[in-house]
């Protein structure tokens, strides 16, 4: 028994997970401006229902199309790439709604106005989302997965009419 090694997967404590939520985050130069991207508070995590469910619909409801268009540019650049899936999705009718609570998820993530992020280049505002897609990965793996399943049945249902 002595040479048996011990292989339990000791658990983070309560002090320990807060610790390390409290100095999550990362910086970014955003218009020669540094900007700090943190995880969402318990606020913002309330006010991100309704921004998140957007997005997800609208993801959900247009797979297809996002797909499609996502294989026509497969052997292309990077940002070649990327630039037919923006004309892609500003070519939308709901496009509003998405940039709308596109915006709303990565001003609750950062210290940004909603007129300064519209005001972004496209490179700086997919810096911008993919930093607070990396400090709140934990958040959006946790609720993603249950919105899609919800929102999935909703979207079958609207095509199959």
């Amino acid at each position: 028994m002595a040479n048996e090694k011990d292989t339990t997967v000791q658990e983070e404590t309560t002090a320990e997970k807060e610790m390390r939520i409290l100095t999550a985050g990362k910086s970014l130069w955003i218009n020669g401006k540094e900007v700090q991207v943190k995880p969402y508070s318990w606020v913002n995590t309330l006010k991100l229902g309704k921004p998140l469910s957007v997005v997800v619909q609208v993801f959900l409801a247009h797979s297809d199309g996002i797909k499609e268009t996502l294989q026509e540019a497969e052997n292309q650049p990077s940002a070649l790439q990327l630039m037919k899936l923006v004309n892609f999705l500003g070519s939308i009718e709901e496009i509003d709604e998405l940039t709308e609570a596109l915006t709303e998820m990565v001003k609750l993530s950062s210290a940004l106005t909603e007129e300064e992020i519209h005001q972004l280049l496209l490179d700086d505002f997919l810096k911008l989302a993919m930093a607070a897609w990396e400090v709140n990965r934990d958040f959006f793996v946790k609720r993603l997965r249950p919105m899609v399943g919800k929102v999935k049945p909703q979207i079958k249902g609207k095509t199959a009419k």
